[in-house]
């Protein structure tokens, strides 16, 4: 099961000057669409979430206006349990671990999480990063104008890995917008591209990668007409 945190849970919202969630009043606006609003130091804030359960994916846009000059922008949380990092062998490599990853400025970064040593990044104009298991990952794709920062101070032995994206405005602002496509769901490759093309580059297909992932095209093109991978 993803997202398994009591606190800063996936794809929440929180209030850049203190670090605090804002409290929505949430109404259902249609099937697979909800809106939240929300004031904030005498600002207005919505929120709106449309769910694709097709995809695995949800369409996050948040938009705040009213605001004055000592707002930081927003935090947008991406968290889960740390779990342990099972060891494993060169012929019994260990199949269930759990990465964060993101990509910056073209350049794609793995970063296998160990429960005992503890993770640390701050990296700059991140537009994709996820926190997942070796079959599932939590993911947000940037959709707004402004590049956010990524975030993670994981503490060695702690119980979570929480992450975060951090949107703030160069200057001052009265107005202020994020958005994200969130997906939430299996890591198979066609999924992923099907939310983003950058998405693919979750899996991480190893030093292999230039031949491994046509090879895995091919084996699913070839599935679809023998419905076997023999």
């Amino acid at each position: 099961v993803l997202g398994q945190v009591s606190e800063r849970l996936p794809f929440s919202t929180y209030w850049a000057a203190n670090d605090e969630a804002v409290a929505f009043a949430v109404e259902k606006v249609s099937e697979n669409q909800f809106r939240g609003t929300a004031q904030v130091a005498g600002a207005q804030v919505v929120k709106t979430l449309t769910i694709d359960p097709v995809r695995y994916a949800v369409q996050i846009d948040v938009q705040a206006t009213g605001l004055d000059a000592n707002f930081k922008g927003f935090h947008t949380y991406v968290s889960d349990l740390l779990l342990e990092h099972e060891s494993g062998s060169l012929f019994a490599p260990a199949l269930e671990m759990q990465d964060l990853f993101f990509t910056s400025e073209g350049s794609g970064t793995h970063n296998i999480l160990i429960k005992k040593d503890g993770f640390q990044v701050a990296q700059k104009n991140v537009d994709v990063m996820s926190l997942g298991f070796h079959y599932f990952a939590l993911a947000l794709v940037n959709r707004s104008d402004l590049l956010p920062r990524l975030e993670a101070n994981i503490v060695p032995n702690s119980g979570f890995a929480v992450s975060r994206l951090v949107h703030q405005p160069v200057n001052p602002v009265s107005e202020f917008r994020v958005q994200f496509d969130g997906f939430a769901g299996p890591k198979q490759l066609a999924v992923l591209e099907n939310v983003d093309p950058k998405l693919g580059e979750v899996i991480q297909f190893g030093i292999f990668s230039w031949i491994a992932k046509p090879l895995l095209q091919l084996l699913q093109l070839l599935n679809t007409f023998f419905h076997n991978y023999g």
